[in-house]
């Protein structure tokens, strides 16, 4: 006999959502591309779909945008971040792949509904030891949004000291 009510094994078999595999795939592509810049066609050549199909694929899958949910799981890991490590927000802000802390004030706030220093405050544990940790390691990408800060700061130093 024929079962009309469909299995929860069978949810990727519905029109036009990611397959479990693809799904699996993006989110595993997305965590280890956190902290670089990443580009809906290039999460969308890992699952070997086209840009547009994979985006309302993914919309449907995952109930938003393939923006929003990179920006949600940044946000994410800077929370795990702030709970973990006593490193300052721009150090967090940088390590999860956001150019700089107002841009992770910015949508830290459109996420949690809070800023991050104040969501960090409330839930630090009293008495804990605050020591400052080694910096974070800079990868390519960063270093090219922080040398071209360095050049503008200097060229303005310059005008200053003329």
């Amino acid at each position: 006999m024929y079962d009309s009510t469909p299995s929860l094994d069978r949810r990727a078999m519905v029109r036009g959502q990611l397959a479990k595999w693809q799904a699996r795939r993006v989110h595993a592509y997305v965590e280890t591309h956190l902290d670089a810049p990443l580009k809906v066609s290039e999460i969308a050549q890992s699952v070997h779909l086209s840009s547009s199909h994979f985006s309302r694929a993914f919309k449907r899958t995952f109930g938003m945008t393939v923006h929003a949910w990179v920006m949600r799981r940044r946000i994410e890991t800077a929370q795990g971040m702030m709970l973990s490590t006593p490193h300052t927000l721009s150090e967090i802000a940088l390590h999860c792949g956001l150019s700089d802390q107002s841009h992770l004030t910015r949508w830290f706030r459109r996420v949690v509904g809070e800023t991050p220093a104040s969501w960090r405050r409330g839930r630090r544990e009293p008495g804990a030891l605050q020591v400052r940790p080694a910096p974070i390691r800079i990868n390519a990408s960063m270093f090219s949004v922080l040398s071209s800060a360095d050049a503008t700061s200097s060229s303005a130093a310059s005008t200053l000291a003329r």
